[in-house]
């Protein structure tokens, strides 16, 4: 049996950026650590006290509120009326100057920590260690909300035709759902086979490139240096035929997607990844699971796939509540002959 509850007590997540702040410049460049709280709340939080407007205030990446996470913020220098002090919920780790300010996409990757509980410590490490490797690059429960778990796909393709949301994220979640939707569809036609058409990515990149399934680049594929990619849908991205199609299948075609604007001409994101640094290891009370992903990938989503994987193909409404304690019964281990002898 194992077991599993997000919160900042068993799931940890250090930011890592492409880049170390210079030491000099306009911008300040603060390293925060908080616990049972948005980013968004840290933000304002932030905000409230140095006295910078919270648009000033620039963060490179979402953290999971039922979390321990350690995330860069930054914002002019000149704007601060106070120097930030550690508040209720975050501390700050560490502070550099810096020429530019923060943006969406600096982060390299992040780590985590999901600390399992386990009655065989052991045999779980074993049994995780065994499972590693690539994995369905499927957006977790969390960028939908607790709200959207029990809605369907006519109400994202009612949500693209109706009238335009104030809110800047919803045309992303709205992308969002219709990648996993296509990821699934993928999953349940080639698993982890390739199409002789695939648009290839290289993992952490944004750039795509066509190329036949050849050795070389089965190879690749197989080590986790590319994947095939899909559609973040929008009315500038490539699509491939086969992605026309799916959209054509929902009473949908590309040009839907142009009156929501710059937000809404798509990408591409590749449909899986390998987790790196990826390490299970057995303690008196379970397993501390840890391991690096590329920007924008799901911790819980990994961790689904490790111990449901059936549930993960069936889409959002089978998968595991981890707000809640998720338990799971592993497979017992298979007998060598030798054993099944004696």
């Amino acid at each position: 049996m194992l077991s599993f509850q997000q919160s900042p007590e068993s799931f940890f997540v250090d930011e890592e950026l492409f880049y170390e702040p210079q030491g000099q410049g306009s911008h300040l460049f603060c390293r925060i650590r908080k616990w049972s709280m948005s980013t968004r709340a840290l933000k304002r939080k932030i905000s409230e006290q140095i006295g910078v407007p919270l648009a000033h205030i620039h963060h490179a990446g979402q953290k999971d509120q039922l979390a321990t996470a350690t995330q860069w913020l930054s914002w002019p220098e000149a704007a601060q009326k106070s120097s930030l002090k550690s508040g209720d919920g975050f501390e700050v780790i560490e502070s550099h100057r810096h020429e530019h300010a923060l943006s969406i996409g600096h982060v390299k990757r992040n780590h985590f920590k999901l600390l399992l509980t386990a009655e065989e410590p052991q045999r779980v490490a074993v049994f995780l260690t065994e499972r590693q490797g690539s994995f369905p690059n499927l957006f977790g429960p969390q960028r939908f909300g607790q709200s959207l778990k029990q809605v369907d796909t006519d109400h994202f393709v009612d949500l693209l035709r109706g009238p335009r949301s104030k809110n800047p994220n919803t045309i992303s979640v709205i992308q969002s759902w219709f990648f996993n939707l296509w990821l699934l569809r993928h999953l349940e036609g080639y698993g982890r086979s390739v199409a002789e058409d695939e648009l290839w990515m290289r993992v952490g990149g944004k750039q795509f490139f066509e190329s036949d399934p050849d050795e070389e680049i089965l190879r690749r594929f197989e080590i986790g240096e590319i994947s095939p990619s899909g559609p973040l849908f929008g009315y500038k991205v490539k699509l491939r035929a086969s992605e026309q199609a799916f959209l054509a299948e929902m009473g949908l075609e590309a040009e839907a997607f142009r009156r929501w604007g710059k937000a809404a001409k798509g990408t591409r994101r590749p449909l899986f990844v390998r987790p790196s640094e990826y390490l299970a290891t057995p303690t008196e009370q379970g397993v501390t699971l840890a391991f690096g992903l590329p920007s924008g990938s799901y911790a819980t989503m990994l961790l689904t796939h490790l111990v449901a994987p059936e549930p993960l193909k069936q889409g959002l409404a089978c998968w595991p509540d981890y707000s809640e304690r998720a338990r799971f019964l592993l497979p017992e281990p298979r007998l060598d002959h030798s054993e099944e002898a004696s």
